[in-house]
């Protein structure tokens, strides 16, 4: 049997409620999910964190998915909307807080290029983007 049909007969089970399908999907997905999101967000944890989120949710709403063949791409999309999800609850943080002081000292021995390339990708805005070029900023620190 061909791999793209096994995997259309697993979803097609754990569609119709098989556990034991369901979970052959995760074992089948599961490293890949981790790793799009520690990609993303470059936080091991909070990749950990959002992957089992992720399951959790295509597992209530695995009704909904349409086309079984699609099974990879709904589980990305699942998994990138809860990763948007977790960066607009994070806090913002303000210019005279602790961190931003600290983050300013840690940067001043970069070039002015990187900086002004810094502080307009922190001025952008609060949506996912700032926050995964901070997460990036803070790996490569």
């Amino acid at each position: 049997m061909e791999a793209a049909d096994q995997e259309r007969r697993t979803v097609l089970l754990a569609i119709s409620g098989d556990t034991a399908a369901f979970g052959a999907l995760v074992r089948r997905h599961q490293a890949w999910v981790r790793s799009l999101l520690r990609r993303s967000c470059g936080d091991a944890a909070l990749a950990e964190d959002l992957a089992q989120a992720t399951f959790l949710q295509a597992w209530r709403q695995l009704a909904s998915l349409r086309d079984p063949d699609a099974f990879r791409a709904w589980l990305r999309r699942i998994a990138i909307n809860r990763l948007v999800d977790a960066v607009r609850r994070r806090t913002i943080v303000t210019e005279s807080s602790p961190m931003t002081r600290r983050m300013s000292k840690a940067l001043r021995p970069m070039s002015t290029s990187s900086r002004a390339s810094i502080s307009i990708t922190r001025s952008a805005g609060s949506g996912w983007r700032s926050a995964r070029a901070s997460c990036s900023l803070m790996a490569k620190a």
